[in-house]
Order: structure tokens, then C-alpha cells, then sequence
């Protein structure tokens, strides 16, 4: 995580280098980002670094952590993985998929925007299969598994999620499904209109569904 001294500098400031860093990060990956270039776009001297930042891996981690930040603000949780567990138990049996649904057509309007957030975002899969991908996304996916056990579990509490398999097996699952997904929607992203991929993000939604929805546990009749 950043040094304590990069939190003092005034929000404007840190929110310039964050989307430098973000836009640089996104176009080049890890491996391939310039902490250079990061500095000379930010307009800071080539020491920097070091004083806000531990080196090139904090620096990624605290712009991947603010991305993901903006992410939940986006989408009307602001207080990231707090809020969203407020929002999980506010859920009730009927609303349960519908809100699941509503929250996935929420991303819609992000996915072709050129904020830096929502570039590192698409990104991410791609960064995520680099050498050093699985340390530097860590703290990130488990905030993912976590956010996904929590609403597996009060899907069950509610008796909407299958209870016949580990919840953790469901978690694995549910999240290789999700990095499986997001990899092939980015890849072809510019191949799709915009109706294409809204009727791709429920189609997905409903694939799921039908893998944890209580109500169809097993061969039907």
C-alpha cells in the first residue's frame, strides 16, 4: 500500500497520478508500464517514487485498489466492500436474481467509456495472466471471493442459492466463471453494438443463474 505521505497529498493530486498511473498500467500492462513515463506525465521529478510509493508494484496495487474504489462508486456503492454488504443484506428471496441482474446492466454504460478506471478494469484480465499477475492482483481478488462468498451466502440464507455443494466450491466456481467471461467480453468488445452486448451480459447472468439457482438443482423432470 502507498506510504502514509501519498494519502497527504490533497485529493486532486493523488487522483492525477492515480490516472496517470492507470493509463499507463492499462495500455502496457505491469511488465510493460514506464514508471518514467508515469513521473514525466504526472510532472513529478524522478525521485518521487520512492517517496510516495515502496516501488513499481505498490504503485500498481494502490491504483488497482482506487480503481476498483471507483468501480463500486459507479454503481451507487460508495464505501467499496462495506457498502456492498449492506447492499447483499438488503436483498430478500424475490428480488435476490433480479438485483444480481440489474447490478450486472449497471456495468454496461463503463464497459466502452475511456475513464482510467474502467481502461484498467478491461485490462485486468490481461494483467492478471502476466508472471507476476497472481501477486500483484491478490489483494484485489480477495476482495472479489469475498465479495462473492457473502452474497452466496445470503443467497442461501434465503434459500435461492443451491445448498447440495461446499460454498467454497460454488465461490471457485462462480469466480472462474466471472475471469472467464470478463477475458472473452474484453477481447471482443469492439466487435459487439451495444445491443449484442446487452443481450451477452444477461445471457451470462441467466448461465449463473442456472448454475446456482436453488430451484434447479439437479436433472429436471
Amino acid at each position: 500500500m502507498a506510504l502514509p505521505r501519498f494519502q497527504n497529498l490533497h485529493s486532486d493530486r493523488r487522483e492525477h497520478i492515480l490516472e496517470v498511473a492507470g493509463h499507463e498500467f492499462a495500455d502496457h500492462g505491469f511488465a510493460g508500464a514506464s514508471v518514467n513515463r508515469i513521473l514525466d506525465r504526472a510532472g513529478l521529478s524522478k525521485g518521487v517514487l520512492y517517496y510516495y510509493f515502496e516501488d513499481k508494484a505498490d504503485l500498481f496495487e494502490t491504483t488497482l485498489e482506487a480503481a476498483v474504489r471507483h468501480l463500486f462508486e459507479e454503481r451507487g456503492l460508495p464505501g467499496g466492500r462495506e457498502a456492498l454488504g449492506h447492499w447483499v443484506e438488503t436483498l430478500d428471496a424475490d428480488a435476490f436474481w433480479d438485483a444480481l441482474r440489474e447490478m450486472s446492466r449497471q456495468s454496461l454504460g463503463l464497459l466502452r467509456s475511456d475513464l482510467w478506471f474502467v481502461r484498467l478494469a478491461r485490462a485486468y484480465p490481461r494483467i492478471r495472466q502476466e508472471p507476476a499477475g497472481p501477486t500483484l492482483t491478490g489483494n484485489v481478488e480477495g476482495l472479489g471471493r469475498g465479495s462473492l462468498e457473502a452474497l452466496l451466502s445470503r443467497g442461501r440464507a434465503l434459500g435461492v442459492v443451491r445448498s447440495d455443494l461446499p460454498l467454497d466450491f460454488l465461490v471457485e466456481v462462480s469466480a472462474a466463471l466471472d475471469h472467464a467471461g470478463d477475458r472473452w467480453i474484453v477481447e471482443r468488445l469492439d466487435e459487439m453494438d451495444d445491443g449484442e452486448l446487452a443481450a451477452l451480459m444477461d445471457a451470462r447472468m441467466d448461465m449463473l443463474r442456472d448454475m446456482l439457482d436453488a430451484a434447479h438443482v439437479g436433472w429436471e423432470e
